[in-house]
């Protein structure tokens, strides 16, 4: 539980990223190499890999920080819960916003995810999960929630729903088998 500053320092370099790019309800993205969002996108592009490693650990400590809540309600449990949860928001964030509101859809919450319906449900459940005026936790300004978390919200509901599409399923069956689907 010793980690939960740590995670919350992670959540706040989400949050950083995350303000770097433009909120779901404003323009799209612009092409102008030297803006905040072209710089954030450059960032996450050089550390794409590691952040596939990242979720894949904060799906997990989620899960752990959820059980060890549900057994003691400590201090320090409730703060790395806390911490985590804000870092799976602030990394939906990130998402959301990198990949823009046009293109978003459930093909990039499931890639996201790397296929695996567990750890999607773990991910997308923190920004599912908080209303409108929800703090977080008391780690700088990560704590605070995107002010554009209902569009987030809503934009993630809807991909989850479509994961779960039959167009989905054969997509994404098809993609692994080749590009053909048996009937």
């Amino acid at each position: 539980l010793a980690i939960a500053p740590a995670a919350a320092v992670a959540a706040e370099g989400f949050a950083v990223l995350a303000r770097m790019l433009p909120e779901v309800s404003t323009a799209p993205h612009t092409t102008d190499p030297d803006s905040w969002a072209c710089c954030a996108l450059q960032v996450l592009e050089e550390l794409s890999d590691e952040l596939d490693y990242l979720l894949l650990q904060l799906a997990t400590g989620l899960s752990r920080a959820r059980r060890a809540l549900s057994t003691e309600e400590s201090v320090e449990a409730r703060a790395l819960f806390d911490s985590l949860q804000g870092m799976a928001i602030w990394a939906t964030a990130v998402l959301l916003r990198s990949v823009g509101l046009p293109r978003f859809c459930g093909y990039y919450l499931w890639e996201w995810s790397s296929g695996d319906p567990t750890t999607m449900c773990t991910l997308v459940t923190p920004i599912l999960a908080v209303g409108k005026r929800h703090t977080l936790f008391g780690f700088g300004r990560a704590g605070r929630l995107p002010k554009d978390v209902i569009a987030l919200q809503e934009l993630v509901l809807r991909a989850v729903l479509e994961v779960a599409s039959p167009d989905m399923v054969f997509a994404l069956e098809g993609a692994r088998d080749g590009g053909s689907v048996d009937m």
